[in-house]
């Protein structure tokens, strides 16, 4: 959990649970008939379809109620337990982190109960292994040449073997690293430091000894390769948040401001960005989502909300996370109080409302998808 999130647990809690008051009666209606049992035979499921789609919910800072959601991603149907817990007879612990596909198979890094698992493309857990404590709690992954990169809040990138997850080397890096990307062999990473750090770190896989450090801004949080642009968001200092999104060239290594931002997710050639705006100067608690679009070809910014007929409770609602479907520019965007399941809000690729669907975890943050 990021200190931003950590630091407004308690104010989300109540918001969190007037937003339940208000929306629990309609939610039972509209999702009644989209729970779908007919996947289960026994202890498994037996015939997951091909488009499917696994959801991970972060679950509460130190509730042990972390989750992954399974659901058709054709037609909407969502299987009604935690798929995690469901095929592996257990609970996936405290906190996770980061889900990524590697071709057939899933990797998944769990924060509070320090492990990285591999998983079949059924959720089956395949092998796990312990993350050191001088290593640190486990953040995010990235996978290249049949290695797993993932950085840990001890200060490091953490290689390891992907077929076994045996452990491999380390590099140092800054404080508390966060996301991850691999492009043209190099890792680049961002290190939060809580807000006390500002770099970007590079290192060069084929050596993997040392990085190489270039300041952006303070308390980077995520970084994504988008067709070989580099793109990171933000929050800005532990006093004054600074909340942004920009690019990051790596011929250069220079950073270019693009827009306040809380959140974003790289999609049908543009980034969908949303910026969450909370009022704490009076109760309740109020957000506003603010929502644009920036051009990957025109490099133009436009304010105007790229989603159309959006339910009224996304404009207010915490969001927490933002997936994009590969096979069809479908975009996900998941809300959170921090304390009740949260919801996804789906958007087909021109920017119209689909549907509202159940997150059935606490705090959807990513959604892994396969066809």
């Amino acid at each position: 959990m990021d200190k931003k999130r950590s630091f407004l647990m308690g104010v989300m809690v109540l918001l969190g649970i007037c937003t339940t008051i208000l929306s629990s009666c309609k939610d039972e209606v509209d999702f009644e008939q989209k729970v779908d049992n007919s996947w289960q035979q026994g202890n498994k499921i037996n015939d997951m379809t091909q488009t499917r789609a696994f959801v991970l919910c972060e679950g509460s800072y130190n509730g042990n109620n972390a989750s992954i959601t399974y659901f058709d991603w054709s037609n909407g149907k969502i299987f009604d337990k935690d798929v995690f817990e469901f095929q592996n007879s257990k609970r996936i612990g405290d906190t996770g982190q980061d889900l990524i596909r590697v071709e057939n198979n899933m990797f998944m890094t769990v924060y509070g109960s320090r492990y990285i698992s591999k998983l079949t493309g059924a959720g089956v857990e395949l092998t796990r292994t312990p993350v050191d404590k001088e290593l640190g709690s486990p953040r995010f992954m990235t996978y290249h040449n049949g290695y797993l990169y993932t950085t840990t809040y001890g200060g490091f990138v953490a290689k390891y073997n992907a077929s076994n997850l045996t452990y491999v080397s380390k590099v140092e890096v800054g404080k508390n690293p966060e996301e991850i990307t691999e492009l043209d062999g190099k890792l680049y990473l961002v290190n939060s430091g809580w807000g006390n750090d500002n770099r970007l770190s590079i290192i060069d896989t084929k050596t993997f000894e040392k990085a190489e450090h270039v300041e952006i801004f303070t308390n980077p949080q995520k970084i994504e390769n988008v067709d070989g642009r580099l793109f990171v968001q933000g929050y800005g200092g532990k006093d004054t948040y600074n909340y942004q999104v920009g690019e990051f060239n790596p011929a250069t290594k220079k950073y270019t401001f693009i827009a306040t931002a809380t959140n974003f997710v790289p999609a049908n050639g543009k980034l969908y960005i949303v910026n969450s705006v909370t009022d704490w100067s009076n109760k309740p608690y109020k957000t506003t989502n603010y929502f644009s679009s920036y051009d990957l070809k025109t490099n133009k910014l436009t304010n105007e909300n790229p989603f159309k007929n959006m339910p009224d409770e996304l404009v207010s609602s915490s969001v927490f996370g933002m997936s994009a479907n590969p096979y069809t520019g479908d975009i996900f965007v998941m809300t959170s109080d921090y304390v009740t399941n949260g919801y996804m809000y789906r958007f087909d690729k021109n920017g119209n409302f689909v549907a509202t669907m159940p997150a059935q975890g606490v705090s959807p943050k990513k959604i892994v998808f396969f066809k």
